[in-house]
């Protein structure tokens, strides 16, 4: 596990997390995902917006990655 703040499990994604957009497109399925981080390149910083379950409901949070 790297702790540097430079991917996402340090950056605080978690299993369970729903990811519904990476910066502002939105995210659909899985292949929409791979097509938006194949635009990206190794150290572009992205926002991931996810849903997370608390409480028997969903919150949504915001997440700040480097991709590496």
């Amino acid at each position: 596990r790297d702790n540097s703040g430079g991917n996402a499990d340090a950056a605080g994604l978690e299993i369970g997390n729903i990811i519904t957009k990476i910066d502002n497109t939105e995210i659909t399925s899985f292949d929409s995902l791979k097509k938006v981080l194949s635009n990206k390149e190794k150290g572009d910083k992205i926002t991931i917006t996810v849903k997370y379950a608390e409480k028997n409901q969903y919150k949504e949070k915001k997440i700040e990655v480097t991709l590496n």
